[in-house]
């Protein structure tokens, strides 16, 4: 069975100013709406393998510090979301 934490949900950190950085554990599978929504000091993103889904507003405001490092393990679901999202 699974143990952890599956998913983060709809706004759980949403105008969460002091973010800064970001470390998703192994397991996560999905993040929902609006999860990290404006939330513009984020320096450090780190996905984890297991992420299946990133809903489109999941980060919306939040991912664009011009220090921003993300990461993701390659291949996987969170490495083509952020090479989509981010790097592109």
């Amino acid at each position: 069975p699974k143990t952890g934490i599956n998913y983060i949900g709809y706004g759980a950190f949403r105008y969460c100013d002091n973010l800064i950085s970001v470390d998703l554990p192994e397991g996560l599978e999905q993040i929902y709406s609006h999860a990290f929504e404006d939330c513009p000091n984020i320096k450090e993103l780190n996905l984890p393998n297991s992420l299946e889904n990133i809903d489109d507003t999941a980060f919306l405001d939040s991912l664009d510090h011009p220090d921003l490092l993300a990461h993701a393990p390659y291949p996987s679901y969170a490495n083509d979301w952020l090479n989509k999202h981010i790097y592109s």
